[in-house]
């Protein structure tokens, strides 16, 4: 029947407000302990008497709405429908406004709680949109001062290998503050400090940077110093290169002369020069005096080194001239005997040394094999015996060049070419 029909709409009816309403308790509910965990996190910045208070509400309201969906929910649930008229024609009696006044009762009350509970938090949260706006204000002055100072780190660097300490110390101090301003920005509570922050990570930026600009003059001044000091040591070590291979050309070439000769000797004049040189140049290169007074030094080394080497190619040119001259007589002296005749294996032999040295393509050696020459002529002239002279010379070219060993195969072509086996 009629009564029938209104009292299953008016249960349907009643569940479903009870549902929206525990839907509703649930999401309040969920609200609430969202802002008194963010509350607990501006506990620092935060004002504590409203803290306290914000707090407090929070703890109400979810109080009120566990209370609602433990106990008031599941007694109106138990109670069914109360005061409704199920004989009434009136369908608006039966709407979710008016089917539990009992149910907007408690519903009334607890958003009362949670109304109260978001107000006191956006005075609390006041602290964070002050942040956001401090944000929207001073980030990019932080993010344009980052990049100036990243700029600076290279010149930085320059500047401590310079020993600029100046330049060094502002930049130093200007990435503490941006230290500081970064994590003030990840914290997102204190607005202020943010601001001024950020501020003083600007005016320290500005004045690392105009410091740098000061010293600029300064550093490249340094800078190409330093360059030229580096040249100046290059150029050192060139001279001292230079002299110990001449150094060692004159043992190779003049030790039978050197050792026979005066101190008035153009030869050993020289290489007394030459070591005096190799003397003063490592004491020079290590020099720390005035750029111009060095460069001054180290020119006048280099002109003197110049000098003191072309004596020496002098010197081996007259040497070589003189050897010349020497065999050109002899062979004069061979060719004008009655009784040696033209083409002889003698007259041959005497003009042939430096040709045959030519001819076997050891020209850059000449002077070393002359020596060899001359230094023979001076064991022959000092009554040494040839045979034992020989012997001498076998075993010298057997220790250079490995021609060792047992028997005939063990020589190699040069020992045989040269007419030295034992």
């Amino acid at each position: 029947d009629v009564v029938v029909q209104r009292k299953n709409k008016a249960e349907k009816v009643l569940n479903q407000y009870l549902a929206r309403v525990v839907q509703d308790s649930v999401t309040w509910r969920e609200r609430v302990v969202m802002i008194s965990g963010a509350c607990d996190e501006l506990s620092d910045v935060a004002s504590p008497d409203m803290l306290k208070e914000c707090l407090a509400a929070c703890a109400a309201a979810i109080a009120r709405l566990d209370k609602l969906q433990n106990e008031n929910l599941p007694e109106l649930r138990r109670l069914g429908l109360v005061g409704v008229d199920l004989d009434s024609a009136d369908e608006d009696s039966l709407d979710a406004k008016s089917i539990s006044p009992k149910a907007n009762e408690f519903l009334k009350e607890a958003k009362a709680l949670v109304d109260k509970a978001e107000q006191l938090a956006n005075e609390v949260f006041r602290v964070r949109r002050d942040f956001q706006q401090a944000v929207q204000d001073v980030q990019g002055q932080q993010e344009e001062a980052m990049r100036a100072l990243e700029a600076l780190s290279g010149s930085a660097q320059r500047c401590i290998a310079e020993g600029l300490s100046d330049v060094v110390a502002k930049v130093g101090i200007a990435w503490q503050k941006q230290v500081e301003a970064q994590h003030l920005l990840q914290a997102a509570k204190d607005a202020d400090g943010y601001r001024a922050s950020v501020e003083a990570l600007v005016n320290c930026v500005r004045e690392a940077s105009e410091t740098f600009e000061r010293g600029r003059e300064q550093l490249e001044r340094r800078e190409q110093e330093k360059e030229a000091r580096l040249a100046l040591q290059e150029q050192l070590d060139s001279l001292r290169k230079d002299l110990e291979e001449s150094r060692a050309s004159i043992r190779r070439n003049t030790e039978v002369r050197i050792r026979n000769a005066t101190e008035e000797d153009p030869i050993v004049v020289n290489a007394a020069d030459i070591d005096l040189l190799l003397e003063e140049i490592p004491a020079l290169r290590g020099s720390q005096k005035d750029l111009d007074e060095w460069e001054a030094q180290v020119e006048a080394v280099s002109s003197r080194t110049k000098a003191t080497l072309q004596v020496l190619q002098e010197i081996f040119a007259a040497d070589r001239k003189m050897s010349q001259q020497e065999f050109a007589k002899r062979a004069q002296v061979f060719s004008s005997a009655p009784d040696t005749p033209k083409g002889s294996k003698l007259n041959d032999e005497a003009l042939s040394s430096i040709a045959f040295i030519q001819m076997e393509g050891l020209a850059d050696h000449e002077e070393a094999l002359m020596q060899i020459q001359r230094t023979l002529e001076t064991l022959h002239e000092a009554g040494v015996h040839r045979s034992a002279v020989q012997r001498c010379l076998n075993r010298f070219v057997k220790t250079a060049w490995g021609c060792g060993g047992s028997g005939r195969n063990s020589i190699t072509p040069l020992c045989r070419t040269s007419g030295l086996e034992s």
